[in-house]
């Protein structure tokens, strides 16, 4: 019984460090909060979008809760939104 206990706690110790694993690869994705509306917005990627006829470089971004993505470009999404710390 006592070397069926020490089997369960070894196979229960190697779970743990597989999840601690996949914990420690887990990153929070930095939020950045809208001047005016005061809502939280996660950066998705980068794009470009077309300002007067010229391709610019922009910033994908969505709201927290939401699903649906918003372009714009990289200096006013910057000047809008700030990092939370």
């Amino acid at each position: 019984m006592e070397e069926e206990l020490k089997s369960q706690i070894e196979w229960m110790e190697e779970d743990l460090r597989q999840l601690k694993g996949q914990l420690s690869s887990y990153t929070k994705p930095k939020l950045y909060r809208h001047y005016k509306n005061k809502k939280y917005y996660i950066i998705k990627g980068s794009c470009m979008i077309q300002i007067d006829d010229e391709w610019v470089d922009a910033i994908l971004y969505r709201w927290e809760g939401g699903e649906k993505l918003f372009a714009r470009e990289n200096t006013e999404f910057f000047e809008k939104f700030k990092l939370e710390e």
